[in-house]
């Protein structure tokens, strides 16, 4: 023990210390006693999400999370899906927020991205075709990204359905990962090597190793 831990230690019973131990049991008592055999658990602090089976870490990687503004509930959920090559649907909140100023500004934005512009009706149109200008927090259309190199949601994502809308998926900006402070997204959890975590998550399902998982992936499909 050295004088610093020494010090911390004599200093555990200060009233912030109290709080947070305090606020720790009532994070706790957020999640259900019984997590399951096999889980991923994401740790936002430390930005770091592991897989853990029967009690015991199997596998860690780094992930990053909500910006302070937009950040990743806290919620317990069942993983459903695993989806390769993704098409991502832009959240209404990020479309009134991030895109329609500069739609605003330059109404064939969206077109020059190769990003689908869908009305009410579910048809096509295109971006410069619409009056942005005219719209505020509520656009009465849908904004999607194709798969590809540049989707937002890279390669795989992983789909548990909750009330939140988040879920956990790929990114091509890998180099965020290299960042000590990871609180970079709208919300959702972004994962550093997806497809390690999937050939994880899906090596009791037959059929689905992981030259199955890169042989989906390239098939752009």
């Amino acid at each position: 023990l050295g004088p610093q831990t020494v010090t911390a230690l004599n200093s555990a019973g200060t009233g912030g210390s109290v709080d947070k131990l305090l606020d720790n049991m009532e994070r706790l008592r957020w999640l259900p006693r019984d997590l399951g055999k096999r889980y991923v658990f994401v740790n936002q602090p430390a930005f770091e999400a592991t897989v853990v089976k029967d009690g015991k870490p199997e596998w860690t990687t780094r992930v990053i999370v909500g910006k302070p503004n937009t950040q990743t509930s806290v919620f317990h959920d069942e993983m459903e899906m695993v989806v390769f090559n993704p098409s991502w649907g832009v959240p209404p909140s990020i479309i009134a927020n991030e895109y329609l100023p500069k739609l605003r500004n330059d109404p064939g934005y969206l077109d020059r991205l190769g990003f689908k512009v869908v009305n009410q009706q579910g048809k096509v149109v295109p971006s410069r075709s619409v009056s942005w200008w005219e719209y505020g927090s509520k656009v009465p259309y849908g904004i999607q990204q194709p798969p590809g190199t540049k989707n937002a949601l890279g390669d795989v994502k992983f789909l548990f359905p909750n009330a939140h809308n988040i879920y956990m998926h790929d990114t091509p900006k890998q180099g965020l990962f290299n960042n000590i402070l990871r609180f970079e997204s709208s919300g959702c959890v972004r994962v550093q090597n997806v497809r390690d975590l999937g050939t994880w998550l899906l090596k009791d399902t037959p059929g689905w190793d992981r030259r199955a998982i890169e042989a989906s992936i390239r098939t752009d499909r």
